[in-house]
């Protein structure tokens, strides 16, 4: 069953979201606050809607110097190719 942009955007109004739709593709973005910070997230309609994702922009950040990030980078795609619902990056 597709989503389309229409609805999308009535089930984040309807959590009284305020967004922002990017202009050029069917992409919504809207910022939120939690227990550690502010995170702002994306919510893209690809495939005709066919396909929903959710994205967070900036929740995560490791230095490329840092001791255990080919491990971390290991665990990270081992779960990507585990999992299909949920993707880490």
């Amino acid at each position: 069953m597709a989503l389309t942009m229409a609805e999308l955007r009535k089930l984040v109004e309807g959590q009284k979201l305020r967004y922002f739709l990017d202009p050029n593709r069917d992409a919504l973005m809207f910022g939120a606050a939690g227990v550690n910070g502010r995170y702002q997230f994306v919510i893209l309609l690809e495939l005709d809607g066919r396909f929903v994702q959710f994205r967070t922009v900036g929740y995560l950040h490791s230095r490329t110097d840092h001791p255990h990030l080919l491990e971390v980078l290991k665990v990270l795609g081992a779960l990507n190719y585990k999992l299909r619902f949920v993707k880490f990056g």
